[in-house]
């Protein structure tokens, strides 16, 4: 694989309205994996077939939920698997706890292993779009450890910073070719950003702060996870459409993290619940209420 060497973006601030913050109405649906004590799930596509991962006696394995059915997503020989992101197309992606991460082709039952060629310890693809591009971070060695942002694209892989940063991370890609991510600032503090149209851009809330992006739908709805003063919740999910920036709280919930977003609105995360264990939601909005 060709290697393209780092590009650098300068950073423009955008910031969003000021939005209400209110708990999202709407229907959680829990998706745990039978026999599993912990299960997430991360992503969604258009359909509704969500990926992620799940913990039993035997250790950590990818998962694919479709139509209802818990699918096992094992790369042969690996010593675990996590799926990570998925697209319309009948493909998704992942690491296998080796260092390197892979490409599964659902149809054929095929895995391709990604894996930067420079002198990296763990490469992370974290989303794949409908033309197969795929979107991670790459932690590479030396002292200390950097992090940074991928795109791989046609076998080629292209590394992105944002200027000024310690590092980068890319979290998301839609269909129209946005790139969500996060980067750490000089200061320590997470920011959350938005490639769209060849420019970055910074995403950030008034009035609710350390919110940090995780995915985007082709609408640019957008899911993450923030820390907020709200009761017992550490951390809780959240979803920003229509001007409102919701959280996404289901019952039980001491901690609720937001990772993936249909065009129909439908969000897909894990909470974990009082008993300890992880346990994969999805949310369904009222009407259209989370459509832009």
């Amino acid at each position: 694989m060709k290697t393209i060497g780092k590009t650098i973006f300068w950073l423009l601030v955008f910031q969003l309205a000021s939005v209400p913050l209110v708990v999202a109405q709407g229907t959680y649906t829990q998706s745990d994996v039978p026999g599993a004590y912990s299960s997430s799930v991360v992503a969604i596509n258009a359909v509704g077939d969500m990926v992620g991962e799940y913990f039993d006696i035997t250790g950590q394995h990818g998962l694919l939920l479709s139509q209802g059915d818990f699918k096992t997503i094992d790369v042969p020989n690996a010593p675990s698997t996590s799926a990570t992101g998925i697209n319309d197309v009948g493909q998704l992606v992942g690491v296998d706890g080796t260092g390197s991460g892979f490409l599964y082709d659902i149809a054929t039952q095929t895995f391709t292993t990604i894996r930067y060629p420079g002198p990296a310890e763990l490469t992370s693809p974290a989303g794949i779009n409908n033309a197969g591009t795929i979107v991670g971070t790459i932690q590479k060695k030396g002292t200390p450890v950097v992090d940074n942002a991928f795109v791989f694209c046609n076998g080629v892989f292209s590394l992105k910073a944002v200027m000024g940063s310690k590092s980068s991370f890319e979290t998301g890609i839609n269909n129209v070719g946005d790139i969500v991510g996060d980067f750490l600032d000089q200061s320590g503090v997470y920011e959350s950003i938005i490639l769209s149209s060849g420019k970055l851009r910074n995403i950030s809330v008034p009035g609710v702060p350390s919110a940090i992006v995780i995915g985007t739908n082709d609408n640019q709805v957008f899911v993450g996870v923030y820390e907020p003063k709200f009761g017992k919740i550490g951390q809780a999910g959240f979803v920003y459409a229509s001007k409102t920036f919701q959280l996404l709280v289901p019952p039980h919930t001491a901690y609720s993290y937001a990772a993936g977003v249909n065009n129909s609105g439908e969000v897909a995360g894990y909470y974990v619940g009082n008993d300890g264990n992880a346990h994969g939601f999805t949310w369904t909005p009222p009407g259209d209420a989370a459509k832009k």
